[in-house]
């Protein structure tokens, strides 16, 4: 006798296995989207973070004293990370409440989604603020009100122009070495800071050894590669200028107030030290004709302490 299977039970469990399969592959899809979704809103997030740091790093040099530059700046490098007002961006930069040399800069931009549609959810809004902070920079001089002792033991060397960068100063010489240009040669010279504070009334800015007097190489303030015996070579020249910042912006030079200069009481010196203390002994002194060069020893000038500006308004 020959038993046969129930063919309708069979054919019941096999529509069981396709019902769930497709409700596992329906939620397989769901959890696919939502995983895309949620990346891609992280991933645009971080876009907005990164442009947002970048905006207020490039504002910030401009506080406290000019925010109108500050935002204008901020919304600037925003457009050129993508983030603009015709991409449907909103940048709003604005000084901190805490600390005015702070910048804070906020964009805010919808995205749309794709899996999320099917639940209504077309569009995420993403918003994130980046905060910059000026500092000013760092004292690199003497805390005293003089840099220096005037002893020639200690000093701010800056190499003449045409000299290698292998003697020490980076910005201020041509070459590296000579003919090889120095890239990293800077004409703008340099620049110090001097602070004021409020209520330190009148205030002498003062130069010592200011001008050019060939000296020995190790006796001085001077140097002594000046080319006295070269006809038609140049002469030395110095300038000072003094200046304000009012508005409290460092690296921003535009908007500097003239105070004081030398002008060109500095200008186009040949001279030399001819006392024995100071004088170039590797110049065959007194025979050569290095010799022959103005005589500098007892200028008002070299050695000394000189004058620059009076400053009589704090807060400098």
């Amino acid at each position: 006798m020959t038993v046969g299977r129930p063919r309708g039970r069979r054919q019941g469990a096999a529509g069981q296995v396709l019902v769930i399969f497709g409700m596992s592959l329906g939620l397989l899809f769901g959890i696919l989207g939502l995983v895309i979704d949620i990346g891609n809103i992280w991933n645009n997030s971080l876009h907005v973070q990164h442009a947002a740091e970048a905006g207020a790093l490039a504002g910030v040099p401009y506080m406290p004293g000019d925010f109108t530059t500050a935002a204008a700046q901020a919304r600037g490098v925003a457009a050129r990370n993508g983030y603009a007002t015709a991409t449907g961006a909103t940048v709003t930069p604005a000084a901190d409440v805490g600390d005015s040399r702070r910048l804070d800069v906020t964009i805010t931009k919808s995205f749309g989604t794709f899996f999320l549609r099917a639940i209504g959810l077309n569009q995420v809004t993403i918003s994130r603020t980046a905060t910059a902070e000026y500092t000013l920079p760092v004292p690199m001089g003497s805390p005293l009100s003089s840099l220096g002792d005037g002893s020639g033991n200690f000093w701010t060397v800056v190499a003449a122009q045409g000299s290698d960068r292998g003697n020490g100063d980076a910005f201020g010489s041509f070459y590296n070495p000579k003919p090889t240009l120095n890239d990293r040669y800077d004409a703008n010279g340099y620049m110090y800071g001097i602070d004021v504070p409020a209520g330190a009334g009148s205030t002498t800015v003062d130069l010592y050894d200011a001008t050019f007097c060939a000296v020995d190489a190790n006796r001085g303030t001077g140097d002594r590669w000046l080319p006295w015996n070269q006809t038609g070579w140049p002469s030395m020249s110095t300038y000072y200028t003094l200046w304000s910042d009012p508005a409290g912006t460092p690296l921003d030079y535009t908007d500097d107030i003239s105070v004081a200069s030398s002008g060109t009481l500095f200008e186009d010196e040949r001279q030399s030290d001819r006392s024995a203390a100071y004088r170039d002994t590797n110049a065959s002194w007194p025979g050569s004709s290095f010799f022959s060069l103005t005589d500098c020893t007892n200028t008002l000038y070299h050695n000394r302490w000189w004058t620059l500006a009076t400053l009589t308004s704090p807060g400098f």
